[in-house]
């Protein structure tokens, strides 16, 4: 997975200069499931994740810089799919490492405030663009199809709580389920919705369950490191 994403983020900015798998005229998407322009955003802030980890575990300086620098491209395939939430989410991730390994945590994220602000206080930047593109007659229709979506996959849930219409199948049901006053098909923007329209409530509960584990997991290996850490700090004094 972390070759695959590291490939993907070097790919995809040639890809959007060749005007190659573009989605909305210039957003940048990818093939398959990755044709979503959200879904890809979403997958490269993991790999935002993955770098910050692999840079952490490294001893050596030079792999720390080698890491660090693979952020940049990053970054910027994930502003060349104009996903706002895939931004926020890779604004997130760096968050939280930053306020769990940087020891002058406050001093680094009061420079990263200042940058966001003087990116996106200049003309033209992606997240300006993409709300004004987003936006019409005052209505965020972005917004508007996304809860005709949501609507969507509910009735589509109350009608086929089990089995759902199929994998893949959620905008070929749409003329089917769709309320009478929604808007064209469009994709879920919704894990949970997408999981229970498509393949049933049985599903959803076991994405539920195995994100509950992982999450038992993180915290069970959180407290064992705190509590190597607090060992090796008293065999050293």
């Amino acid at each position: 997975t972390e070759i695959y994403t590291l490939s993907l983020h070097d790919a995809l900015p040639i890809s959007h200069a060749h005007g190659e798998h573009l989605v909305e005229g210039d957003r940048a998407g990818w093939i398959g499931i990755f044709g979503n322009p959200n879904d890809l955003a979403y997958h490269l802030a993991v790999g935002v994740a993955m770098i910050l980890a692999a840079a952490h575990a490294s001893h050596s300086r030079r792999r720390k810089l080698a890491w660090w620098s693979l952020l940049v491209p990053v970054f910027w395939a994930i502003v060349l799919t104009q996903s706002r939430g895939g931004m926020l989410a890779a604004c997130v991730v760096g968050l939280f490492w930053a306020l769990r390994t940087v020891k002058r945590a406050p001093l680094v994220l009061g420079a990263a405030c200042v940058v966001a602000v003087v990116v996106f206080m200049s003309p033209n930047n992606p997240w300006s663009r993409r709300t004004q593109e987003a936006t019409a007659y005052g209505e965020d229709v972005s917004a508007r199809g996304r809860i005709d979506a949501w609507r969507t996959g509910i009735a589509i849930a109350k009608e086929r709580p089990l089995t759902g219409v199929g994998a893949g199948a959620f905008m070929i049901a749409w003329p089917e389920f769709a309320p009478g006053d929604a808007g064209e098909a469009r994709t879920q923007h919704n894990t949970f919705i997408q999981l229970v329209s498509e393949l049933g409530i049985p599903a959803l509960l076991l994405f539920v369950s195995a994100l509950a584990a992982a999450a038992l997991g993180l915290r069970r290996a959180g407290k064992l490191q705190r509590s190597e850490e607090r060992r090796v700090g008293k065999e050293c004094r």
